[in-house]
């Protein structure tokens, strides 16, 4: 053979979101130090970059959740973590409008890595980024179905430029009821009026009529109900969105060896331990558009693992560096959320949204837990996928917690039994040995 990577052997590293926002090569603990060997150990590591890079030069966007920053120079300890590749398509991408997001691209080209799903209009934005390496090169393609209409990037036209924002998938929501619950409904909509503003904007809507209501299919507060037999949550791809990711996806097959779809997805199905039904829909396209592996993040605790035509999809690999306790600047609107007022401090918005760490985040020991993906190719077939255990020191200072690091012998366990259960609903088997998981493909 001519070239390396004709032999079609190549090792990814998956990891989930990534909120980085201290140094990290200072530190000298065994199992961290072991950590970082196994990131830099493979031929191309990803992680979901949810975090801005810069230096308050942009003001910050409205919004109810946390403004994401950090310095620039943390790029480099992203980089020294053998972290390779990027998504920026993610909830947090518009912290800072969309000088934010084009100043973060500025610093990760400076720093050379590659990264996709933002950019200066939406062709940017949803094209693939790529990273060569001695044993092939991988494409990037990365989507995000959590966003205000506001943070989209939109397409460029001949007489006006587009705009800056995120590659963004789009879906659809109904809501399957009985014939009594579709009569109270109707009744509702009746009894306080809203028929009525329905009907107004039917009349007057630019667009036409966009009340479709039929015997079966009915709106209320612009949610949708249609007639069933049972009660079901049903979502799917916004058909354009969906089919011009799919172009990119076809695009970077023909240009790379390997190709990599990231997917941030709040949303969830029928608990929050199942991806919403269009999350799965899209994870099956884009394999079927050339992906070899999909991974999903959002959720901020694991899901399960499915295989699909003997390729993975990861629904959800959690968080991996989750230092948001550290940011130091808010808008006041987000004190004002508090109760806070101008005299407040970071550290006391922090405190209040958790309620002193008994709600949300600090509370919850599953969200600091999660795994390390390695996903082994032989002669272009996945041999076998490696899931790495992860302890994010839940319960820890403020000033230490969010580092990953190997898990011990009892939480990896843990974690990997929990990862076990969730990957059975799919029928994928998580064989369990030396705090290691184990995916075997024949």
């Amino acid at each position: 053979m001519l070239y390396e990577a004709e032999n079609g052997d190549f090792v990814l590293g998956a990891v989930g979101d990534a909120i980085l926002s201290r140094p990290i090569s200072v530190f000298k603990e065994q199992r961290f130090l072991d950590m970082i060997e196994l990131l830099r150990s493979t031929d191309c590591t990803f992680a979901n970059l949810e975090i801005l890079f810069h230096e308050y030069e942009h003001p910050p966007a409205y919004l109810d959740g946390t403004h994401a920053q950090a310095d620039p120079e943390i790029l480099e300890d992203l980089k020294w973590a053998g972290i390779d590749i990027v998504s920026l398509a993610n909830n947090h991408a518009y912290n800072f409008g969309y000088e934010g997001i084009l100043t973060t691209i500025k610093h990760l080209k400076k720093y050379r890595i590659p990264n996709s799903g933002a950019g200066a209009n939406l062709q940017d934005a949803r094209m693939p980024c790529f990273l060569d390496t001695s044993r092939g090169r991988i494409g990037l393609v990365s989507v995000n179905s959590t966003f205000e209409p506001h943070w989209r990037a939109g397409e460029q036209r001949p007489d006006m430029q587009g705009r800056p924002g995120i590659n963004c998938l789009g879906f659809e929501t109904s809501y399957t009821v009985d014939q009594q619950a579709l009569n109270e409904l109707q009744r509702i909509s009746h009894g306080i009026g809203w028929e009525t503003q329905k009907e107004w904007y039917n009349t007057e809507h630019y667009y036409g009529r966009i009340y479709d209501d039929t015997n079966t299919r009915f709106h209320v507060f612009d949610k949708i109900f249609e007639l069933g037999d049972t009660f079901r949550l049903n979502t799917s791809c916004n058909s354009k969105d969906l089919q011009d990711n799919l172009k990119w996806i076809r695009a970077a097959k023909k240009q790379a060896d390997f190709v990599l779809v990231s997917l941030h997805s709040h949303e969830q199905g029928e608990s929050p331990e199942l991806p919403a039904g269009f999350a799965r829909e899209f994870a099956y396209e884009a394999i079927d558009a050339g992906a070899n592996a999909v991974v999903g993040h959002g959720y901020h605790h694991l899901r399960g693992i499915e295989i699909y035509k003997n390729c993975p999809i990861f629904h959800s690999l959690g968080d991996f560096f989750f230092q948001e306790e550290n940011f130091m600047r808010y808008p006041q609107e987000s004190y004002d959320r508090m109760g806070l007022g101008m005299d407040a401090i970071a550290p006391d918005w922090m405190s209040a949204r958790s309620a002193n760490e008994t709600r949300g985040f600090p509370a919850d020991p599953s969200i600091w837990r999660t795994v390390i993906a390695i996903v082994n190719w032989k002669n272009w077939n996945i041999k076998e996928i490696l899931l790495y255990p992860i302890d994010l020191g839940f319960g820890t200072s403020w000033g230490q917690r969010g580092r990953p690091m190997l898990a011990d012998k009892k939480t990896g366990g843990e974690i990997l039994e929990n990862l076990r259960a969730l990957s059975s609903v799919y029928g994928t088997d998580v064989e369990i040995k030396n705090n290691v998981g184990i995916i075997s493909f024949s």
